[in-house]
């Protein structure tokens, strides 16, 4: 048989309207030529079975991998950003990188933040963290930050940091709002 490309166009169009990666187009096109779906009827079904079937052709707009993005964005790790880009497609990679532009987002940081006691936070601007009458960090605020990144990582120590509005390896404490 030929192939029917007006079901795939139908399949296509459908699958986009329900929220599927560009890049996973090729793959709804493939189901019509396999006979996966050989009406324009079978299309809703099939795509509510693919969403949990095949979840890897949807993105999940509200939740991204932080982590990524963070190497990607804030630090600028080229390698991160093209995996980043393979995973999520070019539309939600522009968002994400729009997101991501004035530093970590709001979203990010209550997350980061959630109901931990960050009291101990090297990264934090506290008297004990900071020089009397200053707002440079202490020796010993220093040598418990590079603890941190010694023993968590980078990424982790990165998003400590952040959490405080802080960068690993500023030597100033951000201003708090008094």
């Amino acid at each position: 048989m030929s192939r029917n490309f007006r079901l795939e166009a139908e399949m296509k169009e459908a699958a986009v309207a329900a929220g599927c990666l560009e890049s996973a187009l090729p793959d709804f096109e493939m189901d019509v030529q396999t006979y996966a779906v050989t009406s324009a009827a079978e299309i809703p079904k099939w795509i509510e079975k693919c969403k949990t079937a095949k979840p890897h052709r949807f993105a999940v707009q509200t939740d991204h991998d932080a982590e990524l993005c963070q190497k990607a964005f804030l630090f600028k790790h080229k390698t991160s950003e093209s995996q980043l880009y393979r995973a999520v497609g070019e539309q939600r990679f522009n968002e994400l990188k729009q997101m991501y532009a004035s530093g970590l987002p709001e979203s990010e940081k209550k997350r980061l933040n959630g109901s931990a006691d960050h009291s101990k936070n090297p990264w934090r601007a506290t008297p004990d963290n900071l020089e009397p009458n200053s707002n440079r960090y202490s020796a010993a605020a220093f040598k418990a930050q590079v603890s941190i990144v010694k023993s968590l990582g980078l990424a982790k120590a990165a998003a400590l940091a952040a959490a405080c509005g802080a960068r690993v390896g500023d030597v100033r404490a951000p201003k708090v709002a008094a």
